[in-house]
């Protein structure tokens, strides 16, 4: 499973329960937390500090400026390479620039600085040159040698186990970057001018790769390239108008910018090269600027079939990034800025997710280090303006998409996403609120509470903070202007901080149970677009919330969910009788049907338990489900609710309950709805979604005629907003046809 997505569909069950099974099929009342509304918890995010500066500094009498500075982790995840400066140390003691590897909990702690030769020129200056393959056994350095008058690069792969130094090509190299392969077999240098070449009376310059130990072999002669103006390729100067972006792990695919025109404005194209020698432009598109530098943790997926593409069109354009199929050419745009800052970016091993970071958009919206997810069509910020500033480098992600690394000056920290199991960092358990939802009214307020997995209160947890969450980031590039919640007492700041010492509604003070009592919509400046929220998401909607813990050993969590904001009350049982048609017929409710049993509800209180027996017998149970076995039965609840089939333990513990008459059906449906959490509570939530639209169109005059096709628009529906706009999409087609 992908380790971004462990969580979904069913893996992210609260840590306070001894597993996801209990959770989801065995709890002992039919609501974990009687008097609250719990939130499905969509992402989460760890940043577990591994090394503070202490842990590496071989001065005792300098703090290091400027301290960790560039990391890379192997692809498997086993062994974290990072480099750390200290311009101040004494010279005395060595380098000025040492390498480390590490493991990823922070032991095994080496320092290879041993791969320096001898003659080394500074080093200082082979930061940015390391490498590491795979499996973690080679590492790889770029290193300038006192040769010469002007020196001269070499390439070193140092063997980790033995400790052992050799070249990696046959040196020298003049002052080229490489990539290298998944095994560490194979470099491919940047462009690179290999002298007079007497057969060829020219100079041989182009593109060049290596095998390791072996010689460097010319794949691609500027000669080949198209060109514009006269002798392109015999200019002195050619070889800076063409650029290594990157190399494929697998596959020898090769990927580059050359303009076409000696640098002249608006013909700067990407190629994809193969070692034969051929070569083709990704979208045949010519652009003022494109990308030129060398991204050693991504330029392309691993087997080279999906590319990053960030390019200016012409000089007043923004700076855009797109994905390109290689196989079709087709662009799909990601993000843009017209900030002269720009963004970093690059796209993982798998080729699903691309992760940027830095600005966007005209609004001075920024990514924290969004992850674009290229199967889902989503984005998430993995990082928050409330961790800690600085940053220096990022790493590449692991190869199962579950893991990157940060530096800052003082430490190094390793991010782990969605999770499993719990790490170090403050695990959030439990998001509820005291309503199910927030209404858009003068003076309306909701409370919400933040459990934490281990009982921990102020003496280990820092602080809490909650803010909102639009679209999966805490600053959209369509510039939100302020946050769509305020706080009351009034806070104007876009967060508030929760409180475990019996203020603000907390109940209990040091329970590790945090709490905010005031949270508002923002009322003002929505005409005049300060508040620009509610003029994209007409209410009602959702709006994602974020959680944010910093504990007292430096780790942080981050925790998202989300909060339905309604411009009325809601009717609570007719959003209990929809759930009901939901879990147990797989479709959405008739008016009528869904008028009769909110009143039945109603009468008895909102207790759903109370009706359920009699909601189960019908014709229609009959006809559809009456043939089923009891593991079919069991599994089909799982289905129309969750879109997925039932964990084995849970199956077993279903049907065994079922054949002895322990529980009817109807009760394992109530069970097993009200158990819901993580994803399976927002699938839930979003077939509610989908539900009710349908509901209100056949009330408004559209046929309810075929169950099946009803069915077949919640099937469809899962945990993702995007699941519910096609939903929508297609009730809204199947309602106008028959309105003709």
């Amino acid at each position: 499973m992908n380790t971004l997505m462990a969580g979904f569909p069913h893996a992210n069950k609260a840590a306070a329960w001894a597993s996801g099974v209990l959770l989801a099929c065995c709890a002992a009342a039919p609501l974990a937390f009687a008097a609250t509304y719990p939130a499905p918890i969509e992402f989460r995010a760890d940043l577990v500090k591994i090394l503070e500066y202490a842990d590496v500094q071989w001065d005792p009498h300098n703090n290091g400026w400027p301290g960790f500075d560039r990391v890379q982790v192997s692809a498997e995840g086993s062994t974290v390479l990072f480099n750390v400066k200290c311009e101040f140390c004494d010279p005395a003691l060595g380098h000025k620039n040492r390498l480390f590897v590490v493991d990823p909990d922070g032991t095994g702690l080496r320092d290879i600085s041993d791969i320096y030769p001898a003659d080394i020129v500074n080093s200082w200056w082979s930061w940015g040159s390391q490498r590491i393959d795979d499996d973690a056994s080679t590492v790889f350095l770029r290193t300038h040698r006192a040769i010469g008058y002007y020196g001269q690069f070499h390439w070193y792969a140092y063997d980790l186990a033995s400790g052992q130094r050799r070249d990696a090509v046959q040196n020298p190299f003049r002052n080229v970057e490489a990539t290298i392969d998944a095994t560490g077999a194979r470099f491919y240098f940047s462009p690179y001018d290999a002298g007079w070449d007497a057969a060829l009376q020219r100079a041989r310059k182009g593109l060049f790769f290596a095998d390791l130990g072996g010689p460097a072999q010319q794949f691609l002669d500027l000669r080949q390239l198209p060109c514009t103006i006269t002798d392109c390729a015999g200019g002195f100067s050619a070889i800076n108008f063409i650029s290594l972006l990157g190399g494929s792990a697998e596959g020898d695919h090769v990927f580059f910018a050359w303009s076409d025109s000696y640098g002249a404005a608006n013909s700067w194209e990407i190629y994809r090269a193969s070692l034969d020698g051929s070569f083709f432009p990704l979208t045949g598109a010519s652009h003022y600027w494109v990308q030129r530098d060398l991204e050693p943790r991504g330029w392309c997926s691993g087997d080279g079939e999906r590319v990053l593409y960030k390019y200016r069109h012409r000089a007043e354009d923004p700076l855009a990034l797109s994905v390109v199929e290689v196989a079709t050419g087709a662009e799909r745009p990601l993000t843009w800025t017209t900030d002269l800052n720009g963004f970093q970016t690059f796209i993982t091993r798998s080729g699903r997710y691309v992760l940027v970071d830095g600005h966007s958009g005209s609004a001075n919206a920024l990514h924290y280090r969004t992850l674009f997810d290229l199967e889902q069509g989503t984005e998430r910020d993995t990082g928050s303006y409330h961790l800690p500033h600085g940053v220096r480098a990022t790493s590449n992600i692991t190869a199962d998409d579950g893991s990157y690394y940060l530096t800052y000056a003082d430490a190094l920290y390793r991010v782990d996403l969605m999770p499993q199991p719990a790490t170090a960092a403050p695990r959030v358990a439990h998001i509820a609120f005291d309503a199910p939802a927030l209404l858009d009214a003068e003076d309306a307020r909701i409370g919400v509470t933040v459990a934490f997995a281990r009982a921990a209160g102020a003496a280990e947890i820092d602080w809490v903070i909650l803010l909102p969450l639009v679209e999966g980031r805490e600053l959209p590039e369509w510039g939100m202007g302020r946050a769509p919640l305020a706080y009351w007492p009034v806070s104007d700041m876009g967060w508030q901080r929760l409180f475990d010492d019996g203020t603000h509604g907390d109940a209990v003070a040091g329970d590790g149970v945090f709490t905010f009592a005031g949270i508002m919509t923002r009322k003002g400046g929505r005409e005049e677009r300060w508040n620009s929220w509610y003029l994209h998401h007409p209410l009602p909607a959702t709006v994602g919330i974020r959680v944010v813990a910093r504990d007292a050993n430096g780790h942080y969590s981050i925790t998202d969910s989300r909060l339905l904001v309604t411009h009325e009350p809601l009717d609570l049982p007719r959003q209990t009788a929809q759930r009901a048609y939901i879990a147990y017929y797989g479709r959405p409710a008739d008016p009528g049907g869904l008028d009769f049993w909110s009143e039945r509800l109603e009468g008895a209180g909102g207790d759903l338990g109370s009706i359920i027996a009699a909601f189960g017998h019908s014709a229609e149970y009959d006809d559809r489900f009456g043939q089923l076995s009891s593991v079919e039965l069991i599994a089909n609840l799982y289905q129309n609710l969750f879109n997925r089939a039932p964990e084995p333990a849970g199956l077993a513990y279903w049907r065994e309950q079922y054949e002895s008459g322990a529980r009817s059906l109807q009760a394992i449906a109530l069970q097993v709805l009200y158990a819901a959490q993580g994803s399976d509570l927002l699938a839930v939530s979003n077939k509610v979604l989908a539900a009710d639209h349908f509901t209100a169109r056949v009330r408004a005059g559209c046929a309810y005629r075929d169950i099946a096709t009803a069915v077949g628009f919640l099937a469809t529906v899962d945990h993702t907003a995007g699941s519910v706009a096609a939903a929508r999409a297609a009730i809204d087609a199947y309602c106008g046809f028959q309105d003709r």
